[in-house]
């Protein structure tokens, strides 16, 4: 019996964005899960088991920063953020609230140990 897939949730705006990425990590193996908004972030991440948050910094109802302060507050969180305005402020904002460093990649060990930097 094969291992079960990793489970992201997008958080993206853009739809077009989002559903690029979702036939992607469909294809290479993982299981998807779309939110446009923080605020469907948020009902999403409270419904599912996650392992994974890969979120854009700019949405229409807030920002990945907040929800990534958010849901680490209650338990650890795998994050990594998209976004199409990196100033190094933004990088270092990414950094200090959770967001895996510029460098991230979708990668795991067998025994399931972020290998992302």
């Amino acid at each position: 019996m094969g291992q079960e897939p990793y489970r992201i949730i997008v958080v993206e705006d853009h739809a077009s964005t989002a559903e690029a990425l979702q036939k992607f990590l469909t294809t290479v193996g993982y299981k998807v899960y779309i939110a446009p908004d923080i605020a469907s972030a948020r009902a999403l991440a409270k419904a599912i088991e996650f392992d994974v948050l890969l979120s854009d910094l700019r949405l229409p109802d807030g920002t990945g920063w907040d929800l990534m302060e958010e849901l680490s507050a209650t338990k650890p969180v795998r994050g990594i953020a998209i976004s199409g305005h990196n100033t190094e402020t933004d990088i270092e904002r990414s950094r200090k609230v959770g967001f895996l460093g510029s460098r991230a990649a979708l990668s795991w060990e067998p025994s399931r140990q972020w290998t992302g930097d």
